[in-house]
């Protein structure tokens, strides 16, 4: 697609010039010690992303074998990997829209700011969000499909495109295949989306943990506190839809939907039930 070679022989900011157009610097990323850049080429528009230390450049090799084995409408694809002098980089498709929250670029407003992209998103009616919600497990579909894990997974980590009421995932790089033992003491992530289970040394994670993650995604999106129990009163979408994100997010795992593919059909059948749905030409695809 790019005709990139495997192997950049200069810096990449000398490459890049050469590449394409530059046209957005997406801040210093301290928590994945990486340099991302977004470009304009003859071949569209997309994301560089380039690391240095031995523990990033292992993240993006991750992110390569994850993005080989898992394609969805909802997960830009990464095109092209390549290494250089100094680390080893990454090229994805720029997703449409607009990050919901991203701590390290200045040009994207806090989360609290009333102009944010995720105010203006939980600001949305709750049937749009809710169908959000369904892309975003429609999505996992794929994920666990192929075998994969949700870790680290975020509000960062959603791209929303306002007009077409699209979701797109991106920096899915620490994904990785499951069940399989934790050996740390918490896995990497936000606290908002960790399953309990993810706090404890030589805990089994699993496809219920994706599940986890994913109702809590539910429950927070729709009204619940990022912090603390939710509570049916601040959830903003019906009984119904809030017993399934409940159930998904049981601190049991076995109280949990056992599969994201369950998860899924109870949440699809209930969002399409709900007065007033309105499935957009963004969400369509991923109806069923």
């Amino acid at each position: 697609m790019l005709g990139w070679p495997d192997r950049v022989e200069v810096p990449l900011g000398d490459f890049l010039p050469e590449a394409g157009l530059v046209v957005r610097t997406f801040g210093d990323r301290l928590d994945s010690r990486s340099t991302i850049v977004g470009i304009e080429t003859d071949a569209g528009r997309f994301v560089v992303k380039h690391a240095a230390d031995d523990e990033a450049i292992a993240w993006l090799r991750s992110a390569v074998r994850f993005h080989e084995a898992v394609s969805h409408p909802s997960i830009p694809p990464v095109v092209h990997h390549f290494e250089t002098p100094d680390g080893s980089g990454i090229v994805q498709v720029w997703a449409d829209g607009e990050v919901l929250h991203d701590a390290f670029d200045p040009a994207v407003p806090d989360r609290d700011h009333p102009g944010s992209p995720y105010r203006r998103f939980l600001g949305l009616p709750a049937a749009e969000i809710a169908d959000a919600v369904r892309q975003l497990i429609h999505a996992h579909l794929a994920v666990s499909a192929r075998g994969f894990v949700a870790v680290d997974l975020y509000d960062g980590c959603l791209v929303y495109d306002f007009d077409r009421r699209a979701l797109s995932l991106i920096d899915l790089d620490l994904y990785r295949p499951g069940p399989y033992v934790l050996a740390t003491d918490r896995q990497y992530g936000s606290r908002t989306y960790m399953a309990p289970e993810e706090w404890q040394r030589g805990a089994t994670i699993d496809e219920r943990t994706t599940v986890f993650t994913l109702g809590r995604f539910a429950l927070v999106l729709l009204g619940c506190e990022r912090h603390g129990a939710a509570r049916r009163v601040d959830f903003r979408g019906s009984d119904r839809l809030y017993g399934i994100a409940a159930r998904a997010c049981a601190a049991d795992p076995a109280e949990r939907f056992p599969t994201v593919a369950e998860l899924h059909r109870a949440w699809n059948d209930a969002v399409l039930d709900e007065p007033g749905a309105d499935i957009t030409e963004g969400s369509g695809a991923h109806r069923r």
